[in-house]
């Protein structure tokens, strides 16, 4: 015989039990306010306090443990899921939850969060969406985001999120070959303006920048009037050699 009720019955009943603080063994102290739990519910639900109560770090044989860099926001959610197996998603929540769910290994919970941000990407959260979703090992939302990235470059370019980019990030979006611009003069701006955005700091990228920077499928015109004559790229040793070279291809061509 298989009574094929007893699982969600048996949720049901751990529910209550959390609803009611029955029989709970653990508090959790998260952000000043207190949780408490049943051991035996976190353990068999995430692998992460399976391990933090099975082991003999000093935190296994404590009543009460601190958890830190999460929010107690969160931190409820969380344990609503543990708990019932739902729980309610928001913009203004979800990014939170899927970086606990990552911490705690519910990787049902993950995948929740980032199929619902999935549907939320806009061109104002691409890039940040994309960045966020390659540090949490969550492929899809990294792939939808980026595709929106490649289309829209050239609008995102001028954004003040893009202007805000660390060199790496930079690098990684405009030396895709899947980026989709009228021309390659755009992928120069978008550069060039993100160095001057802050000078003194990013002229040291400059060189490994415009790498990104295809300038044999520039216009001959705008190459020589726009970028040969630009004193800061002719200082730079590398990229004066590199330019050296693009001319006299513009000029055989």
């Amino acid at each position: 015989m298989v009574d094929r009720e007893w699982g969600s019955k048996l949720l049901q009943g751990f529910s209550k039990l959390y609803k009611d603080q029955e029989f709970v063994d653990i508090t959790l102290v998260v952000d000043g306010q207190e949780f408490q739990c049943h051991k035996n519910v976190l353990a068999i639900s995430s692998p992460f306090f399976m391990a933090l109560f099975s082991t003999k770090m000093s935190e296994s044989g404590q009543e009460k443990i601190t958890l830190k860099e999460i929010d107690r926001l969160t931190m409820a959610l969380v344990l609503d899921y543990i708990y019932t197996g739902e729980v309610f998603l928001t913009e203004e929540t979800v990014q939170d939850l899927l970086s606990a769910a990552n911490r705690f290994q519910l990787l049902p919970l993950r995948k929740g969060c980032a199929d619902f941000m999935r549907k939320h990407i806009t061109a104002s959260n691409c890039i940040g969406i994309y960045f966020f979703a390659k540090a949490h090992e969550c492929e899809n939302l990294a792939v939808k985001a980026k595709e929106i990235i490649n289309r829209q470059i050239s609008t995102l370019c001028q954004n003040q999120e893009f202007l805000s980019l660390p060199a790496d990030k930079l690098i990684e979006l405009m030396s895709d070959d899947n980026i989709e611009v009228t021309q390659e003069e755009v992928v120069y701006e978008a550069c060039l303006n993100w160095i001057k955005t802050e000078l003194e700091s990013r002229k040291k990228h400059l060189s490994e920048v415009m790498q990104c920077v295809r300038f044999a499928n520039i216009n001959s015109y705008y190459f020589c009037d726009r970028i040969d004559s630009n004193s800061m790229l002719k200082e730079c040793p590398v990229l004066s050699k590199t330019l050296d070279d693009i001319k006299y291809f513009h000029m055989l061509r």
